[in-house]
């Protein structure tokens, strides 16, 4: 059993990570999905966020190389340092379209606005990549019966929008919808920061007991929490793409 590694590139931030990440996974011979998001870098509509927060607080400084980046690459999946990734045996998936308005206003769209969304963030991504996503993710985690819905018309291998513990097929009620779910088993490491020193120990269990998905983002903890991402890559071993769990779940 092992660990599935999930890597979130939402924003331009992350982009510029995403080389130094690549020869980090290779110094583990670790192998991971990339999920991309399309269209504008949003990340500059996220800083009231940070509002009366100290400058060198680790959410803000992270996206400050993107903030210069992005007047010259308007769209994340544009990135010139997203090249390396078509090559580099590594999975990429798509990560939705326009990450910030779909994370925090998925759930006032109807279905026909969200089909609209992927629809464009598949054309982008095709565009840049070659080749049609099979694989997706919702930014935020964010979900709807709505997006649910729209989601089956794509016919994606799978999904990664939840957290939890095994692959599953949602369900709403008498609805079963089609799109397999590969769902997140534990927060990202920038998320566990009072519990970090427990993470490798935590990894190291799960990996000897089941296949599970952890997710990161170059920008926080490739720059910020390496030692940390280092000794989870070491306890995990070998870690998979999304796809290859998405392989051993065909008898769900």
């Amino acid at each position: 059993m092992t660990m599935g590694l999930r890597v979130d590139v939402d924003s331009i931030a992350d982009a510029l990570a995403v080389p130094e990440l690549l020869v980090l996974l290779e110094e583990f011979n670790s192998r991971a999905t990339f999920f991309i998001t399309t269209g504008p870098d949003q990340t500059l509509m996220n800083v009231s966020h940070y509002a009366g927060k100290n400058l060198l607080n680790i959410p803000l400084k992270r996206y400050i190389p993107g903030f210069f980046h992005s007047i010259l690459h308007h769209n994340v999946e544009s990135h010139p340092s997203l090249g390396i990734l078509i090559n580099s045996g590594h999975e990429i998936g798509l990560h939705g379209y326009r990450h910030y308005e779909w994370m925090n206003f998925l759930h006032k769209k109807n279905m026909m606005e969200v089909s609209n969304m992927i629809k464009t963030g598949c054309r982008l991504f095709e565009n840049e990549f070659g080749f049609f996503p099979r694989s997706f993710s919702s930014p935020g985690f964010a979900t709807s019966k709505e997006y649910l819905f729209a989601l089956d018309n794509f016919g994606f291998d799978y999904s990664s929008d939840f957290y939890g513990f095994h692959p599953f097929y949602p369900q709403v009620g008498d609805k079963k919808f089609d799109t397999v779910q590969l769902p997140v088993r534990i927060p990202s490491p920038c998320e566990l920061q009072s519990n970090e020193t427990k993470i490798p120990g935590m990894i190291k269990e799960l990996s000897e007991k089941d296949n599970f998905i952890l997710y990161i983002h170059p920008s926080c903890e490739l720059l910020y929490r390496r030692e940390l991402l280092k000794d989870i890559l070491e306890s995990a071993g070998n870690t998979l793409t999304l796809r290859e769990i998405y392989e051993n779940t065909a008898d769900l």
